[in-house]
């Protein structure tokens, strides 16, 4: 074998070794485990009624592209007359918010808890960080308006709930503050990130990374690049709360620094030393509680 032959065969080897890896990334970063879509237990559900002496209901609505999304909404005993939906992350559901709906139905709150587009047992075969999912959020919103006719509507986002809140903010006015902890810049950026961290592409990760997008578009007609809290922040007047941990291993905290710098004039940021991804109410929850309320009802 000529010394061309087997440049040749090496060159092809590790094209499709790449393509293979890219069509991987993308469907990993597209759907859920089907391990993690299971429905919540109500348990739960029943837990923060009873503690709360309110009462719980299922929640459903369909999106903009019929896509049929459920959740639970928590109704206080004594409420204010105010919403909260609050947006769990990525490979979670509805029960990754769910201490969050204790705190605020104890301060009066009304709280939807969403699975997300594509989690638990909403519908959508696929995830999109925001590029839909925004549109799902204003779903919601109308859906509390037609339903229990709020005062005031607030967004309480975690990881990419946060970054999916934040896309919302633009297309829906209603929501008149928001917190985001650990949200993304852009997707991009923090895909580009996670390839470097996995050790995919350290040197040179766009070989690793733009056709995984690609396969997203041709598979899914999403484009994921336009998954962009950046975007959205300059467009939105609506101010956010921005939470960040300075531990933050998977979403580095200079991500809500610069989200926090675009936004609107009067929008906050709380830096938590040492604190990893969306841990900030496990490491201060009094701190978190108080500042959550303070926050929304500056803005009534």
């Amino acid at each position: 074998m000529t010394l061309f032959k087997l440049l040749r065969i090496l060159i092809v080897t590790y094209t499709v070794c790449v393509l293979v890896i890219c069509i991987e990334l993308g469907e990993v970063a597209t759907r859920v485990h089907p391990g993690l879509r299971s429905p919540t237990p109500e348990e739960p559900a029943d837990s923060i009624a009873q503690s709360t002496g309110g009462q719980w209901r299922k929640a459903e609505t369909r999106s903009f592209d019929g896509t049929l999304l459920s959740g639970w909404l928590f109704t206080p005993k004594q409420g204010n007359g105010h919403a909260v939906i609050a947006l769990h992350g990525v490979g979670d559901t509805r029960r990754g918010v769910l201490g969050l709906a204790r705190m605020l139905v104890r301060h009066g709150y009304m709280v939807l808890t969403p699975d997300s587009r594509g989690h638990g047992i909403s519908g959508g075969d696929f995830i999109t960080y925001g590029v839909l999912e925004r549109k799902d959020n204003k779903a919601w919103v109308a859906w509390l308006d037609a339903t229990v006719h709020p005062k005031n509507v607030y967004g309480l986002g975690e990881s990419m709930g946060a970054a999916i809140l934040i896309q919302s903010l633009p297309e829906e006015p209603r929501i008149k503050a928001a917190v985001a902890e650990a949200s993304f810049h852009t997707f991009e950026e923090v895909g580009y990130e996670r390839v470097k961290q996995v050790g995919l592409g350290t040197l040179v990760p766009w070989p690793m990374l733009e056709p995984s997008f690609l396969y997203a578009r041709l598979r899914h007609g999403v484009n994921l690049k336009l998954a962009s809290p950046s975007a959205a922040v300059r467009q939105t007047k609506t101010p956010i709360l921005f939470i960040a941990g300075t531990a933050d291993h998977n979403i580095d905290e200079r991500h809500s620094k610069e989200l926090f710098r675009e936004a609107v004039e009067g929008s906050g940021f709380w830096e938590m030393p040492g604190v990893d991804h969306v841990q900030a109410f496990s490491a201060s929850p009094k701190e978190f509680e108080r500042r959550v309320v303070d926050w929304f009802a500056l803005h009534q």
